[in-house]
């Protein structure tokens, strides 16, 4: 009816209908104004081919004339063409009305009926080529993946041979796979890429996103990246944004990955130093959704996602040069007010260097706050003393999935 609406052909009800319809409905008035916007640059785009005068006169003018029979006669015409004598025309309406019936019937029938997503689902299939399998948490690859499955917490999926597979996630977070690749999916922020190639655009939400192989583990706010895994090694290329990336092994050091930065990271040993360097992603500048599965996606799962987040980390400064001495750091002390029991939320660690050189890193489980008796934490640097720096950076990244409810933490180094 929106074209209709917008010629001026509904009847003053339908108007009323369409109208109170629009004030109830979101989406169908968004759809109208693009409909409107649409119309209207198609009609500026075409003025030049328009018909710019009427033709109703010239019409006329080129009618045959009718006589005075003929004109006193056109009042029979039309009464007879209003009223058909035909039994077979006379009983039309009611033959109409029963094909329209059984149209109906048969529409109804057959047509299909939309999947609506579980409760705990978090993301949707939006592109497939070749083959590709999905299954549950640590079973085996029994079942088809196509265009529009729902992926619910801890699925699993593979793809094979000259084959790419495409999951939006709510987040939202666009994850693309290359061929003979294997993953895992725990949660809308969490995924384990077991092997081959994954390239991740995370959502700008201020919340962390995790990637855990083999070898390393990843943690991310917001970006676009490239994940390269094996079962002894991992690669990581970031096109975008801001990367962390450490061996499995807690307390070990990390590296910042910018835009353009690589890093590699084996099986027991810490990551490389970052060096430039791109990786070939044509594969997956390739594979763009299909357009009626991200439209599900947007329409049943995306507005699932909160768009209130908690704040994404907290930044403290702490000082090691002072009145012309400088401290050697022999770890952290956080301090907080005495809580009431949780859950509250967990903490990764990261420490820099005032150039925001990383010095190591670390984890505080949100079991600890809300204990009897304990208002303080403390982290020692894993390799020792700290000398030579003027001041720490240390960054409070939350996790949520311990409890939801943040402490308010006090940030001290000590030092010797």
């Amino acid at each position: 009816m929106m074209q209709a609406r917008m010629d001026g052909e509904l009847s003053p009800s339908e108007a009323v209908v369409f109208e109170q319809h629009l004030s109830e409905c979101a989406r169908c008035a968004h759809a109208f104004q693009q409909h409107q916007r649409v119309t209207a640059l198609l009609f500026e785009t075409l003025h030049d081919d328009r018909l710019h005068r009427s033709l109703r006169q010239s019409v006329l003018d080129n009618l045959p004339e009718m006589d005075a029979s003929e004109s006193a006669d056109l009042a029979t015409l039309n009464w007879r063409a209003k009223h058909p004598r035909s039994p077979w025309v006379r009983r039309l309406p009611l033959v109409v009305a029963v094909l329209l019936t059984v149209l109906g019937v048969v529409i109804r029938f057959y047509w299909p009926v939309a999947e609506e997503p579980g409760a705990n689902v978090i993301g949707l299939v939006t592109y497939r080529n070749g083959v590709a399998y999905s299954g549950a948490f640590e079973q085996p690859f029994q079942e088809d993946a196509p265009v529009k499955t729902f992926v619910a917490p801890e699925a699993r999926f593979e793809t094979g041979a000259d084959s790419q597979l495409m999951l939006s996630l709510l987040g939202p977070t666009q994850l693309k796979m290359n061929e003979n690749t294997r993953i895992t999916v725990h949660s809308e922020r969490s995924l384990t890429v077991e092997s081959g190639q994954v390239w991740l655009d995370v959502g700008r939400t201020g919340r962390r996103f995790e990637v855990q192989t083999a070898a390393g583990h990843i943690a991310v706010l917001g970006t676009e990246f490239l994940v390269q895994a094996s079962p002894t090694e991992t690669e990581v290329t970031v096109f975008s944004g801001e990367v962390h990336l450490d061996s499995v092994y807690p307390g070990a050091e990390f590296v910042v990955l910018r835009s353009g930065d690589r890093s590699r990271v084996r099986l027991g040993h810490g990551p490389s130093q970052p060096e430039a360097g791109m990786a070939e992603v044509a594969w997956a500048e390739a594979m763009v959704p299909d357009r009626s599965a991200y439209a599900l996606f947007v329409t049943a799962l995306l507005p699932r996602s909160n768009a209130q987040e908690l704040p994404a980390q907290k930044v403290h400064w702490v000082p090691t040069y002072q009145d012309g001495q400088r401290w050697s750091i022999l770890g952290l002390r956080l301090a907080w007010d005495a809580l009431p029991p949780g859950p509250y939320c967990s903490f990764d660690v990261y420490v820099y260097d005032e150039r925001m050189q990383p010095l190591f890193r670390d984890r505080i489980d949100g079991t600890v706050f809300g204990q009897d008796g304990t208002t303080h934490l403390e982290i020692m640097a894993p390799t020792g003393p700290i000398s030579q720096v003027n001041a720490l950076i240390i960054r409070l990244t939350p996790d949520y999935r311990t409890g939801t409810t943040e402490p308010r933490l006090n940030v001290k180094a000590l030092g010797s």
